[in-house]
């Protein structure tokens, strides 16, 4: 079976980096409990590369998690911002050594599954092809792919980690640093002809995009949303205030601090 014992070999993964583990933490089991409202079958997997008493505190905190410690993979340049909390996004390239699973579905820390269909990652989605993920038709623009949310095979072509590790540094460009992961994987995936399947805007739905939109495009309305996606580094529901966000933003922040009673707080991790 999967990681955890369980039959069914597929999962959720996350990833669970640092510098800010207390908080972390914390958030995770906010996805983690969201995760379980709508599926008790699958695994639910964290990749961290926290030293052993971060890895000890999870376990003690989520005893049916699947707390899978990893070694930290580095970015291929130096951040030129001060977003600290993306200074191990790389490592998230373990999730495709992940082999033990036919299919996972990961998804980063600060996304919140809302809606039944979150399930429907596994039966509806990669299939045909090995991975799926949103991705949007412009030819000028620099990231074409949102790497939070992913449904992968572990293991085929163009979702190996060995072959990924083998060509870290080719996409590196002075100019144009890569920052993140996900243009990397775009990068690296055009590079291959890996085809990749899209997720509709419903399953990797991002509050700066939905917030960002001029008036004459249509917000995904969030009763058709299965997945927030609060990305962006002033859109955590977690961080206060939040007196000047739109009405939107309030019903989507309300969605995540009520799955465990939690409240905000005054933390910015990027100053």
């Amino acid at each position: 079976g999967g990681g955890g014992g369980n039959l069914v070999r597929e999962a959720y993964v996350t990833l669970l980096v640092g510098p800010f583990w207390d908080l972390y933490i914390r958030v995770a089991g906010v996805l983690f409990e969201a995760i379980r409202r709508y599926d008790t079958t699958r695994d639910i997997v964290v990749l961290t590369p926290g030293d052993e008493a971060v890895v000890a505190r999870l376990r003690a905190a989520y005893p049916s998690v699947v707390v899978l410690p990893v070694a930290p993979i580095a970015l291929p340049e130096e951040r030129k911002d001060r977003r600290k909390d993306l200074s191990g996004i790389f490592t998230k390239l373990h999730l495709f050594n992940l082999t033990q699973y036919d299919k996972v579905a990961y998804m980063d820390i600060d996304v919140l599954p809302i809606h039944a269909n979150v399930t429907k990652l596994f039966t509806h989605f990669a299939r045909k092809k090995d991975v799926a993920v949103w991705k949007k038709a412009c030819r000028l623009c620099f990231d074409k792919i949102n790497a939070g949310v992913m449904v992968v095979k572990p293991g085929r072509r163009g979702t190996t980690l060995a072959h990924m590790l083998e060509h870290r540094l080719k996409y590196v460009d002075v100019e144009k640093p890569t920052y993140g992961d996900q243009h990397w994987l775009q990068l690296y995936w055009e590079d291959f002809g890996v085809p990749l399947e899209t997720l509709p805007d419903a399953y990797n739905t991002r509050m700066w995009l939905e917030l960002s939109r001029e008036r004459r495009h249509k917000r995904v309305k969030l009763d058709d949303v299965v997945m927030l996606h609060f990305s962006g580094s002033n859109y955590k529901p977690w961080v206060c205030p939040r007196t000047r966000r739109v009405a939107y933003q309030r019903r989507a922040d309300a969605l995540w601090l009520g799955v465990k009673n939690n409240t905000c707080e005054q933390f910015s991790p990027w100053l």
